[in-house]
């Protein structure tokens, strides 16, 4: 059985669980989260941070299923992605009546998008309940994982984008190809503990200008965070600012 057959068919087991702590540094695979029943959301986080926590309704973990099982058969993860950067179905079932869209984080809503929260089954990891993050949780190093596992790669298995670093399967790469992966460093201590943000290159690189197009999850966007394709450095795109471009990582053909 190959990776994407154990990836869909651990999900149809055991639903898209999103309770659990997120161990960020952790070097060992964290037990596996336990289910959506078990999902406590703290009274005050939709208030304060305007995204889901709480757990989404079987009707829209379904949807999200399906749409994994839709997602094209590809040994190119950026192909996998760009399919996911273009989903346009969306949740209709909202307080105001206002949809939200698949492929980004719900805002205003007070359940999790369960297909974000789906990404964390390629780092053995869930969002925290205990911080209450539901779809807000960092998830570019997530999405990054699982588009790599569906396409028969192997990933770092980490929610921590810093983990692509060094990773051995992936090496680094002065002549960087589309597809590949754009590996961003924060500026400061938080870089020191391994943030920043991960995705696919996009568009050949500029080496002129230095500006870098990623297609990756957890882009900002109307709605928060979402999949899609930005040009990072760029003067006037508002993407890269604090960061620092670490390394491209080869994707093995």
């Amino acid at each position: 059985m190959d990776r994407r057959k154990v990836f869909l068919a651990g999900l149809a087991a055991g639903g898209a669980g999103i309770a659990g702590t997120t161990t960020w540094a952790q070097t060992e695979p964290a037990p596996l989260p336990p289910p959506f029943s078990e999902f406590k959301r703290p009274g005050n986080d939709v208030a304060a941070h305007g995204v889901g926590s709480a757990p989404p309704r079987l009707d829209e973990i379904v949807k999200a299923f399906q749409l994994i099982i839709k997602a094209p058969r590809s040994n190119k993860p950026i192909d996998i992605a760009h399919y996911f950067a273009g989903l346009t179905d969306v949740n209709t079932n909202t307080p105001d009546g206002k949809p939200v869209l698949y492929r980004s984080e719900w805002k205003n809503l007070s359940r999790a998008n369960p297909l974000v929260v789906d990404f964390f089954s390629a780092t053995f990891t869930a969002p925290s309940a205990i911080d209450g993050d539901g779809d807000q949780v960092a998830w570019c190093s997530a999405f990054v994982n699982t588009m790599l596992m569906m396409a028969g790669k192997t990933g770092t298995w980490s929610a921590l984008s810093g983990s692509f670093r060094n990773a051995k399967n992936l090496p680094p790469t002065n002549n960087p190809q589309v597809g590949d992966i754009v590996v961003l460093r924060d500026d400061g201590p938080g870089g020191d503990q391994g943030h920043g943000h991960v995705g696919f290159l996009d568009a050949p690189y500029d080496r002129a200008t230095g500006y870098i197009k990623v297609l990756g999850g957890n882009q900002g966007g109307a709605n928060g965070g979402e999949i899609r394709s930005d040009w990072f450095f760029k003067p006037g795109s508002g993407y890269g600012a604090g960061k620092t471009l670490h390394s491209f990582r080869s994707v093995p053909a």
